[in-house]
């Protein structure tokens, strides 16, 4: 685990006119994590597990990408890549998704 992940239990979301996308990334050793789709009724639609990881891949300064690889039944999908923002205190606040959406910690 890269520098500041500090992701134990920590659930992200991103909502659009469709419904709710929530990711919950668990890091007591396994770095399990899972993605779940809900409707705008809060019904959920899809639900997968997967495995994540951050790392810096910066070239000239540090830049950390968390790495969410599917597991299971859906291992066949490619894996779904986000910018990590700290905080001031080096917690992981937010990810950034391949289209600019940043996924806020779930209230």
């Amino acid at each position: 685990m890269a520098y500041g992940a500090n992701a134990q239990n920590s659930k992200y979301c991103s909502e659009t006119e469709q419904g709710r996308y929530e990711i919950t990334l668990i890091d007591d050793g396994t770095y399990k994590a899972t993605f779940n789709y809900y409707d705008t009724y809060g019904m959920e639609l899809k639900s997968t597990q997967g495995k994540w990881t951050i790392r810096d891949e910066g070239f000239y300064g540090p830049a950390y990408r968390l790495t969410f690889e599917f597991t299971g039944l859906n291992s066949n999908l490619p894996s779904m890549k986000f910018t990590c923002q700290y905080d001031g205190y080096g917690q992981l606040q937010a990810i950034i998704d391949s289209q600019d959406r940043t996924w806020n910690k779930c209230r």
